[in-house]
């Protein structure tokens, strides 16, 4: 909650928030949040679609690997973009929420 930042600037080594914890909270909140996460997902976390996305298979059926992120195909790529958008205008009203309730921008005044 960010009126309880404080302890995570006090310990940068702290426990931090879990991930669960955030995306449960996120489906909640709004019910595209979890078919857009799941999308992504796939890309960020180890398993077929992240791990095999930087390989490709060159002359001689070498297989050559990237470190730097990647996608197999430019639809992988543009589809990627389209569920961040997805989601950030699916979450774009907790924004405004955020800021109403914290008075961040000069002149908003909270209901």
């Amino acid at each position: 909650h960010p009126t309880e930042l404080e302890k995570f600037w006090r310990d940068t080594n702290g426990p931090g928030v879990k991930i669960g914890k955030i995306t449960n909270h996120a489906m909640r909140r709004f019910g595209g949040f979890k078919g857009i996460y799941s999308q992504l997902s796939r890309y960020a976390h180890p398993q077929a679609s992240s791990l095999l996305a930087s390989n490709r298979v060159v002359e001689g059926r070498v297989i050559q690997w990237s470190s730097a992120p990647a996608f197999k195909s430019d639809h992988d790529a543009v589809m990627a973009c389209v569920w961040v958008v997805e989601l950030a205008k699916a979450t774009s009203h907790l924004l405004v929420e955020f800021t109403a309730q914290f008075e961040l921008l000069a002149g908003q005044q909270t209901d």
